[in-house]
Formats: structure tokens, sequence, C-alpha cells
């Protein structure tokens, strides 16, 4: 008896990872969810929040954890030329095992300056944080100086009710300003 061996062939597959219509995140096959319109258009979503989202008519660049949000508001790069690699391209090419291995070389390179350049898009953004924080801090301060001063150490008879005290222990420490004692600035 002769038996029948069939060849399986393998059959390399290229796994397409589709971006969410509507927060701009990666979907990886058989996650999510699809939805085509009448004029065929495609619309994937990558949780029900985004689908639900899209369902109540929500605007992503007005939507605060989008990516599009994010783009919109200058809070990450938007024009920079390492996004352009990213781009869906349907030409199919022949397969070259010293273009694989420099492509997967230049995949690397590409992450890193990405990297790079988001670090110094942050730091730049970040830069004057520093500054803002303190003068807030002060302002804060400044508007609730009363409540570093104790009642006790206002001179003269205690006051009777909170807003005199509070007069009382903002002159106070006006009075320790102007001698040199406190520092505001």
């Amino acid at each position: 008896k002769k038996t029948k061996k069939s060849k399986s062939f393998l059959v390399a597959s290229k796994m397409r990872i589709h971006k969410c219509y509507f927060c701009s995140s990666p979907m990886y096959p058989g996650h999510g969810i699809t939805f085509v319109r009448n004029d065929c258009k495609v619309f994937r979503f990558c949780k029900s929040k985004c689908h639900n989202n899209f369902k109540l008519r929500r605007n992503p660049r007005r939507t605060r954890w989008t990516k599009a949000f994010r783009w919109s508001r200058k809070k990450e790069l938007t024009n920079d030329n390492v996004l352009h690699f990213e781009k869906k391209r349907n030409i199919p090419i022949k397969y070259d095992r010293e273009q694989m291995a420099k492509t997967i070389k230049a995949i690397n390179r590409i992450n890193q300056i990405k990297i790079a350049r988001n670090n110094r898009y942050y730091d730049q953004r970040m830069k004057n944080n520093d500054r803002i924080k303190k003068v807030q801090a002060l302002r804060l301060i400044r508007k609730n100086l009363h409540l570093v001063v104790a009642p006790v150490a206002v001179p003269g008879k205690g006051p009777k009710s909170f807003k005199r005290w509070r007069r009382a222990a903002i002159k106070h420490l006006h009075r320790r300003q102007k001698q040199g004692k406190l520092c505001l600035d």
C-alpha cells in the first residue's frame, strides 16, 4: 500500500497592525471591534470605550486621552520625519535577505532617533515648569499667609473674629518683612 504524504508549505504571512480610529493606539489581529458604514468605510476600534465615544459622535481632538488631542495641543511631535516611516504601504516587494537585514537595522536606529527626539521635545516643553510651580506655590503662600502665623504670635489683645485675626496676622507678617526677617519673593 502506498500512503500519500501531504506536503505542508509554510507561508510567511505578515501580521498587519491596524490603528484605532478614535485613539490611534495599535490593534493586533483578533482584537477590537470593526464597524463598516453603509458607504463601505471601515472603522476599527481597540476597545468598547473608543467605539462608544465614536457612537456618541465625540471628536477625538477634544477627548483628552486620545493621540489626536495630544497632537492638536502640541503635547507630542506631529511633524517629525520619523513618523512618515509608519505609513501603510501596499506595494509588494520581492524578498531579499540583505535588504531585510538592513531594514531591521534601520528600524532599530529609527526607534532610537524617535526616542531621543521625543525626550528632547518633552524636556523643551517642561523647561519652565519648575519656575511656574514656584510662582504658583508663592501665590498660594501669599494668599493663605495668615494660616502660617499662630494667633498667639500676633501682638496686642487677641482678635475676637476670624477676619480681625487674619488682618492682624497679615499686618504682623508685613511688619516682619519690612524688618528683613521674612522673605516672600
